[in-house]
């Protein structure tokens, strides 16, 4: 059983809203002090940036486009960024 590129590409959007929303959702729901100890980048800032990435996806997706732009992809790498480095220093800032 072959899977299409059509239906590949379906998933692997649908995964990377998931990861993209996880990130977004995260760095809403912190408070902006916790960003200012970690000492990189503010709330505004990645706020901003993960949900313009959120949006760019779920509108790829919607509209069957490609997952793969260079909007796509440099969300999906600032997502990763955040939940990899920047999230595990404030939680350690946080206590958890």
């Amino acid at each position: 059983m072959s899977v299409s590129f059509e239906t590949l590409n379906v998933v692997m959007g649908y995964l990377f809203v998931a990861i993209k929303m996880w990130a977004f959702v995260d760095a809403v729901t912190q408070k902006k002090e916790v960003f200012a100890a970690v000492g990189k980048q503010s709330k505004l800032f990645w706020s901003s940036l993960l949900g313009i990435s959120v949006l760019s996806q779920f509108i790829s997706v919607w509209t069957g486009g490609s997952n793969y732009g260079l909007l796509q992809i440099v969300g999906l790498i600032l997502s990763i960024v955040y939940l990899v480095d920047q999230r595990p220093k404030m939680n350690e800032i946080r206590g958890k």
